[in-house]
């Protein structure tokens, strides 16, 4: 079967609602992937912490800051702000649609409670402590999620030089978080069109740079997403290839021609 001739018998059979039959079939427990998200942490201004509504708004000092950090350790500001951008989405975005994926509600990371810890080296986001603000369920955090995507897009993009397609792609490899965490575990065409139509779900332009594909490796069959977009990681001292990294992108995708389009 491929993923263009899946399809669920109903919309109870996709997103959420569906993921425990996921899981399930993959031989994995909630509990695993819960073990995998961040704890929340307090910021500490006194040591670099910056909040991501300071970033938004002041993306001029921001930018000075990164040209500082690409003076010291090499690279250029608009590597520097891609790959931040990037883990800013795995860490923060990604951890809030699993907990969405497994509890039914999630936080909503809206900017003042993201912080970057200016002092690492790799640029690590994290959320400030819940102060008791309401959890969302799943048509408000698709709705709000798109929306903060679109507002942050105008800095990263227009203010620090990210690319459309390195934005989009990190956006859409967090909101896909759920997905990936069983990529090598659950059946892949089953995956890769439920990723897929999850994506096409948010009102943003990340749904229109991941590709999901079936792909084995060796005796493994997996499921993997696929960015269109460089994340610039490469261009960065001591960076590489990412394992989502579109450059084998064109080969993957001719590899399973045959097996029908991911859709």
């Amino acid at each position: 079967m491929t993923v263009a001739e899946y399809r669920p018998e109903s919309h109870q059979d996709e997103g959420p609602a569906f993921y425990p039959r996921l899981l399930a079939q993959a031989g994995k427990q909630p509990d695993q992937l819960r073990q995998l998200l961040p704890q929340p942490k307090a910021p500490d201004a006194a040591a670099g912490a910056l909040s991501l509504i300071q970033i938004l708004e002041k993306p001029d000092a921001f930018a000075d800051l990164l040209a500082g950090i690409a003076r010291q350790r090499g690279g250029d500001v608009r590597s520097l702000a891609s790959v931040l951008h990037q883990n800013l989405a795995l860490q923060v975005l990604g951890p809030c649609t699993v907990a969405l994926f497994l509890d039914g509600h999630t936080r909503l990371p809206v900017a003042d409670a993201i912080w970057l810890d200016t002092a690492d080296p790799e640029g690590q986001w994290y959320l400030a402590p819940d102060t008791g603000a309401d959890t969302v369920d799943e048509a408000c955090y698709i709705r709000e999620m798109a929306t903060l995507s679109r507002q942050w897009y105008e800095v990263f993009r227009r203010q620090l030089g990210v690319s459309a397609g390195a934005y989009w792609s990190s956006t859409g490899l967090a909101l896909c978080a759920p997905y990936s965490a069983l990529y090598d575990s659950a059946r892949p065409q089953e995956l890769c069109h439920q990723a897929s139509h999850w994506l096409q779900r948010f009102d943003c332009d990340a749904r229109r740079f991941i590709d999901w594909i079936p792909f084995t490796f060796g005796e493994l069959d997996c499921a993997i997403p696929q960015r269109r977009g460089c994340c610039q990681k490469y261009r960065l001292p001591d960076g590489g290839y990412c394992g989502t990294c579109g450059i084998y992108r064109k080969e993957r995708l001719a590899l399973v021609a045959s097996q029908g389009a991911v859709d």
